[in-house]
């Protein structure tokens, strides 16, 4: 979505839980942000602004101005619930950030 100017996405807080061998997470939604974006594959990812204000529990931000791409939390536990979460960042990378 465009909103004044700038591409916005939209999506209602959650949380998810991965039974071992599957991809597809059991989801429950939630009502605090900051867990919402602990589910995401990469600080840069887990940004929200929200009432004219950044939500960046996990400094992802800073991870932009230095042109790094990091996991959220523990990488393992990341990339264990999805492996593809390292494809996805290798592309990130060579696409967004020019390394």
């Amino acid at each position: 979505m465009k909103i004044d100017g700038e591409f916005v996405e939209v999506t209602t807080f959650r949380a998810e839980k991965y039974e071992p061998g599957s991809r597809k997470p059991q989801v429950e939604f939630v009502s605090d942000i900051t867990h919402d974006l602990s589910r995401r594959d990469f600080t840069i990812n887990a940004i929200a602004k929200r009432s004219g204000r950044y939500s960046d529990p996990f400094v992802g931000r800073l991870d932009l101005l230095e042109r790094v791409i990091k996991a959220v939390e523990r990488p393992q536990d990341r990339y264990k619930d999805d492996p593809l979460r390292m494809l996805r960042g290798q592309v990130r990378v060579a696409a967004r950030l020019h390394r």
